[in-house]
């Protein structure tokens, strides 16, 4: 009986640490987004630049 208080009483005190080293908190921190993801006129930016959008397919003008 005693091992197994002992034994739940070190997970305890484990569980707790492991929380205390990360911060106390859940997920990771706030942080800003690099401007490779928020400038829109990066090349390497294919999420957010309207030229690269599945629309803008449509939306071209035939230059022949």
């Amino acid at each position: 009986m005693a091992l197994r208080t002992a034994c739940k009483m070190a997970i305890s005190v484990l569980a707790l640490s492991a929380l205390a080293a990360c911060g106390g908190g859940f997920g990771s921190p706030a942080t800003e987004r690099p401007d490779q993801y928020t400038n829109p006129n990066n090349p390497n930016n294919i999420e957010t630049n309207p030229d690269n959008t599945i629309w803008s397919i449509f939306n071209r003008k035939n230059t022949d």
